[in-house]
């Protein structure tokens, strides 16, 4: 009697346990994380969520490298170039993302920007992307410490705000006192 051929395995399973956390972890950073923009024109960033998502979840690359997608980098700076006006560098990133992420809106605009980033120009994109990715992370952690803290802290409640019934033996205790006539009780007096 010959054995069945054993089947190969196709990865370790400690690989394929490391690949499914990255892709949950992937897939939960992309659902999850907020859109960063500049404080006060965040409503803007509203009508791209859905693009947005969809962006996170083509860029794993991106999240391997602790890095927010370049359309969110593009939204960050145009949410920037509101609130105030952007450097030289900045706005020729913002140009570029723009007629590459938006390109009817750019053509609407009669921008026409296809000149490629030079090195500054790179590092300042890729050191945005960075950041707005540690805003997102510092965001999520912050959350999910207020979820466990608020799951951690017992309910306060006031005993005598929880109505329940007498006991026969309290309801007679009560029956038996005099009644006290409201007018008859002095009132306490205050310091002299």
């Amino acid at each position: 009697m010959t054995a069945a051929p054993r089947r190969p395995a196709t990865a370790p399973e400690g690989q394929v346990r490391a690949w499914a956390e990255e892709a949950v972890a992937h897939l939960s950073h992309a659902l999850e994380a907020p859109l960063i923009g500049w404080p006060g024109w965040t409503d803007v960033l509203e009508r791209h969520r859905s693009v947005a998502l969809g962006h996170r979840l083509k860029d794993t690359e991106g999240f391997r490298e602790g890095m927010a997608t370049e359309f969110e980098a593009m939204l960050y700076l145009s949410t920037a170039s509101m609130a105030a006006p952007l450097g030289h560098h900045e706005a020729h990133v913002y140009m570029a993302l723009f007629t590459r992420f938006l390109p009817e809106w750019a053509k609407e605009a009669s921008i026409a920007y296809d000149a490629p980033l030079d090195l500054v120009e790179k590092e300042l994109l890729d050191r945005l992307r960075r950041w707005i990715y540690r805003a997102q992370k510092d965001h999520l952690r912050s959350k999910a410490r207020a979820a466990k803290a608020a799951k951690a802290m017992p309910a306060v409640v006031e005993e005598a705000s929880v109505p329940r019934m007498l006991t026969t033996a309290e309801a007679e205790h009560y029956e038996t006192l005099p009644a006290t006539d409201p007018a008859s009780v002095a009132p306490a007096q205050g310091p002299a």
